[in-house]
């Protein structure tokens, strides 16, 4: 639960995102489970999940939640874990379901910082391309500083996330656990934890009006990556375009020499 549905996998999550990301900028509704699980299983041969407990990764799969109108797969895809035997006792349903809930925070929160990172890659690359065009230095401008407050931003909330959120809460939850006398000792822990990281992760009923926030956030760096795209891409074209009109009239000048 820890490695997969609270990200404590770093380089699978990240390389499942970069396997993932042509398949999910696309409408949710042209997704497909089959594929998204044969994705799953690249990302888990091609890091060191591959290392982990063969039960473990058996019960790792891929879920689509419900779709609503324009929704893309970014919105509807979410990682899953499948609890049986014994365990369920500490892992209830309601316990899978709220660690989805967190999961889902989590890979959205993770989405905007890749996003943004290539953003940045973009910004690096393409910009040689169209310096030369000075009328665009105050929009470049605008956009390299919206984006690297964005990056900020992002990146302080997985800073808070990660490290005072999860890694902490897990560090106690490890030690109540090694304290516990029972097997109830050991849920009301585990319940423990789980509340604390929905509520210190802002998802608890508590921070709604902060939610909904950072969600309006979310949605704001998904356009402006959409918008600098637009952007560059028209600069690029006008760019372009300017480079054949002045080959052209060196070439007519040639003529008439």
């Amino acid at each position: 639960m820890r490695r997969y549905l609270l990200m404590g996998q770093g380089d699978f999550i990240r390389h499942l995102m970069d396997l993932l990301e042509p398949e999910l900028e696309q409408d949710a509704k042209h997704l497909y489970l089959h594929n998204l699980t044969g994705t799953l299983e690249s990302a888990v041969r091609a890091t060191n999940a591959q290392f982990d407990d063969p039960d473990i990764l058996e019960r790792l799969d891929v879920r689509l939640l419900e779709l609503s109108a324009g929704d893309t797969g970014w919105d509807v895809f979410s990682l899953d874990y499948h609890v049986d035997g014994p365990i369920q006792t500490v892992f209830t349903h309601d316990t899978v379901r709220r660690y989805l809930r967190i999961f889902n925070f989590l890979w959205r929160a993770k989405r905007m910082e890749h996003g943004l990172a290539s953003v940045w890659k973009s910004q690096t690359s393409r910009t040689r391309e169209i310096r030369w065009m000075t009328e665009l230095s105050e929009v470049l401008h605008l956009c390299y500083t919206l984006g690297a407050s964005m990056m900020n931003f992002v990146n302080q909330m997985q800073y808070y996330i990660t490290f005072e959120v999860l890694e902490c809460g897990w560090a106690e939850l490890e030690k109540a656990v090694g304290q516990a006398n029972d097997l109830d000792q050991v849920i009301a822990a585990h319940d423990t934890f789980l509340d604390d990281v929905t509520n210190r992760a802002l998802l608890g009923p508590q921070s709604t009006t902060l939610l909904r926030q950072l969600r309006t956030i979310f949605d704001l760096i998904v356009q402006y990556q959409r918008a600098q795209e637009d952007v560059f891409t028209a600069a690029a074209t006008e760019a372009e375009r300017r480079c054949g009109n002045a080959s052209n009239q060196v070439g007519f000048q040639e003529v008439w020499k």
